[in-house]
């Protein structure tokens, strides 16, 4: 017997470290989280919320890009030309025309050479006269003969431009009237900006309302599993009481058979109230993009002042983020409205072109140059009106259905109201029902020991009792989530914060 106790104690001393070190295991991977830590974790995690971040920020990258419309534009190219023939200048009429003005000086010079020859033989001219008059034509002379050589020799076919060139050049574009295009294009992303924002608001919202779900769903489910589990405990008891009575003489076997199965049932209800804590623990990991388990420490709770349902409809009206995004999709209509008129306008611009380095390019190309342009479309078949007029009925449009969103919006928060005065009302009734409740199952439990009740008397005291302490805990999370659809839809999800640290708990 000694040496039993020893190696049991023995047992106990080596087991004892391994279950202490798992429990701290258990302890440094559970997440125990307030429903405030929760939300600010899931800001900071949940992939829905950074997707839509990110959309934002590329919205605000658009809305700078469009700025870019103000400034000139400045290119560089780069071209390289193979043409199918140099370009050439023929002067060769030119030389046609020029050589017969030279033959004609050229026969000028010999009448006058005869001239002055005849001249001298009749003693018109004196020797040094004629001597000079006839150097001076013979100069002439020999002059013309060289400059029709010379003509005839020279290169009459000027190469303009050979067959392949290159070029690298700089130009520079500058629109300073485009009849509002810019500034539409501007503003328009400024709308696309307000719309984006309100979409991150709208999934801020929704994930802090699935969360709270996810929470408080997985609060339920661990309070419904407690309850699941004194129905169990109940029932063991309810069943060893059997028993004995049954032992005693005191109930027939049939008694005891009742209780069993009363206690298998439970089992089965235990059972699935663990799946349903294993469902939601999956839920909230995955909102919260975590693989450790998720302990809830904000209780399930009633709030004693949620204000009344007109604020809720007035702030919701103004402030839900379905409401915004269609103002801006409005402010994006009227944008286009002006995108379409400015089409009616000129556009004018300046622009201008720098030769950097060039290979072979023709001398005679320039190396820079510089100037304004205008440009209007005279016609193009009533584009312009057709277009300008589909605008302004895709503002009635989104007009149309901003007005029809706010009805909707109104009816929306007073039927989520109501749900949530409906729970409250709930939860107040189920109070009394639990106090009776609790009494009924003692009474019973009672009078079955002292023979005077039977066995289903008993059972369904204990499952009366619990199917009242669930209601009760599905009205306060019924309170909590339509509370938080509220919230969300009058843009105020992270208030669910204040009013359950300022709440009634169960």
């Amino acid at each position: 017997m000694k040496r039993k106790l020893i190696k049991i104690l023995t047992l106990l001393m080596i087991a004892a470290p391994l279950v202490l070190n798992a429990q701290q295991t258990e302890n440094a991977d559970t997440l125990h989280l307030t429903l405030d830590e929760v939300i600010t974790k899931l800001k900071e995690n949940n992939l829905h919320i950074k997707a839509s971040e990110h959309q934002l920020a590329r919205a605000e990258e658009k809305r700078k890009a469009q700025k870019g419309l103000y400034y000139p534009k400045l290119d560089l190219s780069a071209n390289f030309t193979q043409m199918s023939e140099s370009l050439e200048l023929d002067l060769t009429p030119v030389k046609d025309a020029i050589i017969p003005a030279y033959q004609l000086i050229g026969g000028q010079t010999q009448y006058l050479q005869g001239l002055t020859d005849y001249m001298a033989a009749t003693g018109t001219l004196d020797p040094a006269t004629y001597s000079q008059m006839n150097q001076g034509l013979t100069d002439l002379s020999l002059n013309n003969e060289m400059a029709v050589n010379t003509i005839n020799e020279g290169e009459w076919v000027k190469t303009i431009q050979e067959e392949q060139f290159a070029v690298v050049d700089a130009s520079f574009t500058w629109p300073f009237f485009t009849g509002g295009k810019i500034r539409a294009a501007n503003k328009a992303a400024e709308a696309r900006i307000e719309e984006s924002q309100a979409q991150n608001q709208q999934v801020n919202s929704q994930e802090i309302t699935n969360v709270v779900q996810c929470y408080f769903g997985l609060r339920l489910a661990m309070n419904v599993q407690e309850v699941r589990q004194k129905v169990v405990d109940g029932m063991e008891k309810h069943l060893y009481d059997a028993k004995k009575l049954e032992e005693n003489g005191m109930i027939a076997h049939a008694e005891r058979l009742h209780a069993k199965v009363a206690l298998v049932e439970a089992q089965r209800e235990l059972k699935k109230s663990k799946n349903t804590v294993e469902l939601m623990q999956t839920a909230i990991q995955n909102s919260l993009t975590t693989n450790k388990p998720v302990k809830p420490v904000t209780d399930l709770f009633i709030s004693p002042n949620t204000g009344n349902l007109q604020d809720f409809v007035a702030r919701a009206r103004q402030m839900n983020p379905a409401i915004k995004k269609l103002q801006a999709k409005e402010k994006l209509a009227t944008q286009a409205v002006k995108k379409e008129q400015s089409a009616w306008y000129p556009d004018l611009y300046a622009f201008g072109k720098a030769d950097i380095v060039n290979y072979q390019l023709s001398e005679y190309m320039p190396e820079w140059m510089v100037g304004v342009g205008l440009k209007v479309n005279l016609f193009d078949g009533l584009s312009k009106l057709r277009n300008t007029q589909a605008a302004k009925i895709q503002r009635m449009e989104v007009q149309a259905w901003q007005d029809k969103a706010k009805l909707d919006l109104a009816t929306g928060v007073t039927k989520i109201y109501q749900q949530m005065e409906q729970a409250a009302d709930n939860y107040s009734s189920t109070q009394t029902s639990i106090k009776f409740a609790k009494e009924y199952l003692r009474i019973r439990e009672k009078a079955f020991n002292e023979g005077f009740a039977t066995s289903t008397d008993v059972v369904d005291a204990q499952l009366n009792l619990a199917k009242v302490e669930i209601e009760k805990l599905k009205a306060l999370y019924q309170f909590d989530v339509t509370l938080a659809k509220l919230l969300e839809l009058a843009l105020q999800s992270e208030e669910i914060k204040t009013y359950a640290e300022n709440s009634i708990n169960k």
